[in-house]
């Protein structure tokens, strides 16, 4: 028979995968890898200005200009290899020339601006920045004071994906000492500096040094241009996502409604610019689970796009839908909205894209979500051979594929095959990436959350210490939160409580010196703690713990949001442990309304909480009433899931119990007849798809 209803641990990891991402990626993510002439790549010849002693007819200058555009083209839909080509056949025309003139050399600007982005784009940084530097020569040779201050913007960009915040601002500031000695800079030049540097900031989750630098670039802009410009909307919106991104929501909406009303005599009613702000207020909502408002958001920024007839960001938004419907537990409509994003996704890419390998992952995850683990395979499995044909084995996104495919198997209790997976993401990111790169500890840190759901925990503990040796302890990573975290529950299931409290305590700290006080992360982690001091029986404590979490919680979210379920549902697991069931219950009802209310009758949350007040109902000898919300768990349950589902087993093993209790043993037999036929099928699936 089952134990009291258990605490709830909150998850603090974070993926690294490609389906966690909120967006499809643009056009021009990673291509196939291809490799550049080294007798041309690595050496530029001089640029001289004086076009008289230039011998080359205008057939040359036409041949080059076309096999650069023919190389935009192509690097515009996706095609890198092909426009890596095309690039490297109008360099190799270039270098055959003595001298090259004016014109030849913007052309050599553009065409190393070009590889570099695709090399960016592939991850392939120090290539991305090599040839960024051989850009910024020719724009000193050329003499251009906007190409100049673009290579060391774009330069920054790079040190961005390289991970280097000091780096990247930098350059960022050597932009901006460029134009400001330039004479063809003005001022709205030099707010683009201060943006590029609040990008930067707010990326490694600098938020108070990024809004800092949006207001310097606003300032200008409003001298300049007053309140009603398309580059004052564009910085209201940024400003937004830093605030957003730092869980001050109100802040957030009220910069949106300005960039709004920024653009409100600039932009017509269907624009791009005012569609991507209503996408980033629904983003808000979302975040704070206001599903209705974040779908009415959603539903207006995708009639714009629908209107403007761009079918890349129509497939955006209905990726972005289905995540709401997926987070409400509304699967069904989840995957007809990935499907339509799909649709158009195709459209726009053909079928064997990056971008439509990251739907073909997004529909795996709602299958994964209902728990049909061949379907969700199946989805992986079709990213994988789309990320293969266009990086090859050694690429991220290659890592990323096998790592979700690691995680059903996991799911699926086939942890040989899991760990096969897992060490096939390992070893691409060992050898594509730099040695301390955070990916490579998110994937020991999976490793090692494999291990300790088979309760190894020595091997468990030696995965994340080697995560925790590749992290920095001074640079507060969040991969290094994930593994205190991680560490945390492993000593938490060894019943090694004071060491688990410890690591918990870590990952407070980190979080409390890069987020606010009322951060809903840092509420999860104080959760975490007062379920270690539940077990260790410090329920004084514990139940401190759990309030300071829920007043941190119903300060950001009111009183109906799911997080506030979660808390009051471990408070509830506290009155268990001490066998105070009527206070369990009566809380257990609170979760259960807000449950209701946030998430609708059908959602696997629901369904435990029937579980949970179940138990208790039997704890205190109430069959008749334990029986009744056994079967509101099973029917929901079933509703979701069919009728073969691990769950659903467990679940008639305990209506079993209360039928014996209530002496009703056949129907008690029948019961766990149904458990075992379950567990059976299941079993038998397993050998099938061996």
């Amino acid at each position: 028979m089952p134990g009291p209803g258990q605490s709830n641990i909150d998850d603090e990891n974070t993926s690294d995968e490609d389906s966690c991402t909120d967006d499809i990626p643009e056009p021009t993510e990673p291509g196939h890898d291809s490799s550049v002439d080294e007798d041309f790549s690595n050496e530029e010849e001089d640029i001289t200005t004086d076009e008289d002693s230039i011998d080359m007819d205008d057939g040359f200058i036409n041949e080059i200009e076309t096999l650069y555009f023919q190389g935009q083209a192509s690097q515009c839909i996706g095609n890198f290899n092909l426009a890596l080509s095309l690039y490297n056949q109008a360099l190799a025309l270039i270098m055959t020339l003595d001298e090259t003139n004016e014109e030849i050399g913007h052309f050599q600007y553009d065409i190393l601006i070009g590889i570099s982005d695709i090399y960016k784009q592939q991850n392939q940084i120090t290539l991305a920045n090599d040839f960024i530097e051989k850009a910024q020569e020719v724009a000193y040779a050329l003499d251009d004071e906007e190409k100049i201050y673009e290579s060391y913007d774009r330069q920054g960009d790079v040190k961005v994906c390289e991970g280097n915040l000091n780096e990247a601002i930098d350059c960022y500031r050597k932009s901006y000492e460029a134009r400001l000695q330039s004479e063809v800079c003005d001022e709205p030049d030099i707010a683009v500096s201060y943006c590029n540097m609040g990008s930067a900031y707010s990326y490694f989750g600098k938020y108070e040094d990024a809004i800092a630098n949006y207001h310097k670039a606003l300032d200008i802009q409003l001298s300049v241009y007053g309140n009603k410009h398309s580059d004052v909307a564009v910085t209201y919106n940024s400003m937004g996502n830093v605030y957003r991104n730092f869980a001050k929501y109100e802040d957030a909406l009220s910069m949106y409604n300005k960039s709004i009303e920024a653009g409100s005599t600039i932009y017509d009613d269907n624009h791009p610019e005012v569609a991507l702000t209503y996408c980033n207020m629904g983003n808000v909502y979302h975040r704070q689970n206001k599903y209705d408002d974040a779908l009415a958001m959603y539903e207006k920024s995708l009639q714009m796009r629908i209107a403007h007839h761009d079918d890349l960001e129509v497939a955006k938004m209905y990726n972005i839908i289905a995540k709401v419907h997926e987070q409400q537990g509304n699967y069904d409509e989840a995957l007809v909205m990935y499907k339509k994003s799909l649709q158009f996704g195709l459209s726009v890419f053909g079928d064997n894209h990056p971008s439509v390998a990251s739907m073909f992952t997004q529909v795996g995850m709602v299958y994964e979500g209902q728990g049909k683990y061949d379907e969700a395979l199946s989805m992986y499995e079709k990213s994988l051979n789309i990320n293969l044909s266009a990086f090859g084995e050694n690429h991220p996104l290659v890592a990323a594929s096998y790592s979700n495919i690691g995680n059903v198997f996991g799911q699926q209790g086939k942890y040989d095959d899991a760990l096969s997976s897992y060490q096939k993401s390992l070893n691409i990111r060992l050898s594509t990436l730099n040695d301390s790169d955070p990916s490579i500890a998110t994937t020991y840190n999976k490793i090692g959350m494999l291990y300790n759901d088979q309760g190894k925990y020595a091997d468990a503990l030696a995965m994340c210490d080697k995560a925790k040796a590749i992290l920095s302890p001074d640079d507060n990573h969040p991969e290094l939160a994930v593994t205190y975290s991680n560490l945390g529950l492993i000593y938490h299931n060894q019943k090694k409580y004071n060491e688990s409290v410890a690591m918990y305590e870590k990952l407070l700290q980190i979080k409390l010196s890069v987020l606010t006080d009322n951060h809903p992360s840092i509420a999860k982690t104080y959760n975490n703690l007062g379920a270690v001091l539940n077990d260790h029986g410090k329920y004084d404590k514990a139940r401190s713990m759990y309030e300071k979490s829920l007043q941190i919680q119903s300060s950001i979210h009111g009183e109906n949001h799911p997080d506030i379920a979660t808390t009051y549902n471990n408070i509830a697991s506290l009155y268990s442990e001490q066998a105070k069931h009527d206070e369990a219950i009566s809380v257990f009802e609170k979760v259960l309304q807000i449950r209701l209310t946030t998430s609708g009758k059908n959602h696997p949350s629901v369904a435990s909480t029937y579980n949970n007040i179940a138990i208790s109902y039997y704890q205190q000898g109430k069959y008749d009433d334990a029986y009744s919300v056994f079967r509101k768990a099973v029917d929901i349950y079933v509703q979701i899931h069919g009728e073969n589902h691990p769950n659903l087993a467990k679940l008639y093993d305990e209506l079993a119990s209360c039928c014996d209790k209530q002496n009703r043993h056949e129907d008690a037999v029948a019961m766990r007849q149904k458990s075992k036929s379950i567990l059976s099928n299941l079993q038998q699936s397993d050998i099938i798809n061996q």
